[in-house]
């Protein structure tokens, strides 16, 4: 039953008690009214709580947002969030829920997303298995990179950190539950470097009313896979080149070598130390990458993932593998190292630069990549008469499209798996799979990011 108000009726400011009826989409816990839903941040379903109504969406809505105030009787899958700004950042929104809890929502949101865009009855479809870190534990750290803001106040006063609440201050990261330590130990650097420039005649300038993209320091990038490796990338304003030098200089002192420095400015990217590529390890993989590159903010739960798939498709030397979406080309040099002959294409040519020098460097002759978009890459591969025996698509958070789903089978492709980080994105591409003909045989959930409410949609396809 709705709770017996109108959204128009809550008025901010007022402290509620209600039972929570069910998760939204980002893990939240909504109750029901009567025209719509009042969703609360860190409440899970059945729990008891004692909220205070916020200030309505600037535009129409039938949705409102509370603050959770306290939870009277909570549920028994509540856990210790283990991080002392879980309250106030909303960079992992599940951490008070059991690992238990936590892989049956992912689970069900898979399903329910499957069942309303490919119209397959939920009874019907392919248990879900969750790929994820075994032995896998709330107090997990897994990410190893991170973008932060930077902004600096009156005197030597500065913040850095993510924005939670444009109004609010910034969420520090030095000691963020889900980093790894080496990622908190640059920012560390990073924070002590800013305050030794704040307190000089060096310093950079206060954020002035208006000032935004003009900025000296706007944000920074920081990545570690390890101890002593990773890179730092500096984003400044327009024309705020030279004012950043100091800083960079400082960093080059408080930093080991083999942690790559960058400048990015609107007009010119300048590499001003350390490698220019980052190593990083998937598999049996040491894969280079730019700072310009997309990767995996998780290395262990990628690796897990990146193993699921090649143990599903199994590529043997005598078959053509191809990775649509190669990104740095991790799965097409997997197969390749299996021995198939892999194709890797992606609309990215930083990338594909990437994926090729990752090939030559690990002497795998029979991985070759290719630039282009989906539709037209596929296009040149159809034209030149090529086959495969299985294939891995990973699109990024928009689908493929029919269009290009299409040109699968001219290519001769039997078995396919669909790595999809949106599900939603991924489902529309499995319904038009479905209607040209294959069959969905296994689903996963992938946990690529623990404690947060994303999860990758993993299916796996076979022609009828």
């Amino acid at each position: 039953m709705p709770m017996q108000r109108a959204i128009d009726s809550l008025e901010v400011g007022e402290v509620l008690e209600l039972t929570i009826d069910d998760y939204g989409f980002t893990g939240e816990g909504f109750v029901r009214l009567e025209d719509g839903w009042l969703s609360v941040r860190g409440a899970m379903p059945g729990e008891r709580v004692r909220v205070h109504v916020d200030e309505p969406p600037a535009r129409t809505s039938r949705r409102r947002w509370a603050t959770l105030l306290a939870v009277m009787h909570p549920s028994p899958e509540r856990r210790p969030p283990l991080c002392d700004r879980d309250a106030s950042c909303r960079g992992c929104q599940l951490r008070h829920l059991s690992v238990q809890e936590e892989s049956r929502y992912k689970a069900r949101t898979i399903a329910e997303v499957l069942t309303r865009y490919t119209h397959i009855p939920a009874e019907e479809l392919p248990p879900i298995q969750l790929i994820v870190p075994q032995p896998w534990m709330r107090g997990d750290a897994h990410r190893i990179r991170t973008s932060l803001t930077y902004r600096r106040l009156d005197g030597a006063h500065f913040e850095l950190g993510l924005v939670a609440n444009p109004a609010m201050p910034l969420i520090p990261m030095s000691e963020c539950a889900a980093l790894i330590r080496p990622v908190r130990r640059m920012i560390e650097r990073l924070e002590q470097a800013l305050g030794e420039l704040s307190r000089s005649a060096h310093g950079l300038p206060a954020h002035a009313q208006g000032e935004g993209e003009d900025a000296p320091l706007l944000g920074v990038r920081i990545a570690a896979p390890a101890h002593g490796r990773g890179f730092i990338d500096l984003r400044v304003g327009p024309g705020n080149l030279e004012r950043i030098h100091r800083l960079d200089e400082l960093l080059e002192e408080s930093l080991p070598e083999q942690v790559s420095r960058f400048i990015s400015a609107p007009q010119a990217t300048l590499h001003t130390g350390g490698p220019d590529r980052m190593r990083l390890p998937i598999g049996d993989l040491q894969l280079e990458v730019s700072p310009h590159d997309w990767f995996h903010a998780t290395l262990a739960p990628a690796h897990v993932l990146y193993m699921h798939v090649m143990q599903e498709l199994a590529p043997t030397p005598q078959e053509r593998f191809l990775d649509i979406g190669c990104g740095t080309g991790a799965l097409a040099l997997l197969a390749a190292q299996a021995g198939a002959h892999s194709v890797g294409i992606d609309a990215n040519i930083v990338s594909i630069e990437s994926a090729e020098l990752n090939a030559l460097n690990l002497e795998l002759e029979r991985a070759n990549f290719e630039p282009g978009s989906w539709e037209a890459a596929l296009r040149r591969l159809v034209m030149r008469g090529e086959r495969f025996d299985g294939a891995t698509i990973n699109p990024m958070r928009e689908p493929l499209g029919e269009r290009a789903l299409a040109y699968l089978e001219p290519l001769g492709i039997k078995r396919l798996m669909y790595l999809g980080p949106s599900p939603v994105s991924t489902a529309r591409d499995l319904a038009h799979l479905r209607s040209m003909g294959w069959e969905l045989e296994a689903l996963a959930g992938a946990m690529l990011h623990p404690a947060t409410y994303h999860v990758m949609l993993v299916a796996k396809l076979v022609r009828a």
